[in-house]
């Protein structure tokens, strides 16, 4: 468990399930990610996803717990989703956060992310880190940006447009380190 001043981060449990559906059929939330509410069915097999990469990875996403009441906010983390798109980010820590809209405007995803940010680093130091955001999700964005990932090409993924966020995770307590278009490249 990484605990911050105000909030727990710990792997994902069964009793997160019904909190994780409900947030997830906010408009607030989907809006950017996928602009559609998806069914109950896909809300599980997503939930299982986020369990099942820390199993084969050793990473995955947090479920983010409000200390003060206990109240789940949301997820962030990592995963590799095997993502069919270029440029390719199999193999790196794409980085995700998703709360609650009672969550939001509180600085919440930015602290919880950043603590995920620094077990990264002291788990998988030296590892490509990834995030993919709709060019509107300004809040994202700003938190991609606040946590050292560096705006890249937009791209289309699963017909629409986002925008490819990358950097390399260094010591813990500092941003990510900014990757070179030929170290992306594998040069």
């Amino acid at each position: 468990m990484i605990e911050t001043p105000r909030l727990f981060l710990r792997k994902p449990i069964l009793d997160d399930f019904e909190p994780h559906a409900a947030m997830w059929a906010e408009p607030e939330v989907y809006r950017y990610i996928s602009g559609k509410q998806r069914s109950r069915e896909d809300m599980w097999q997503r939930f299982l996803q986020a369990h099942g990469t820390w199993h084969f990875f050793g990473f995955g996403y947090f479920s983010v717990i409000e200390k003060a009441s206990g109240r789940y906010l949301g997820m962030t983390g990592f995963q590799d989703a095997m993502r069919d798109m270029e440029p390719s980010l199999v193999g790196s820590l794409e980085a995700g956060w998703v709360f609650a809209s009672h969550a939001h405007g509180r600085g919440i995803a930015f602290e919880a992310s950043r603590a995920a940010f620094d077990w990264a680093r002291g788990t998988h130091p030296g590892r490509r880190v990834t995030a993919i955001i709709a060019p509107e999700n300004t809040a994202s964005i700003r938190i991609a940006q606040k946590l050292g990932l560096e705006a890249g090409p937009n791209v289309t993924y699963h017909d629409s447009v986002v925008t490819l966020f990358e950097g390399w995770l260094g010591e813990p307590g500092s941003p990510a380190r900014h990757s070179s278009a030929a170290a992306v490249a594998g040069a």
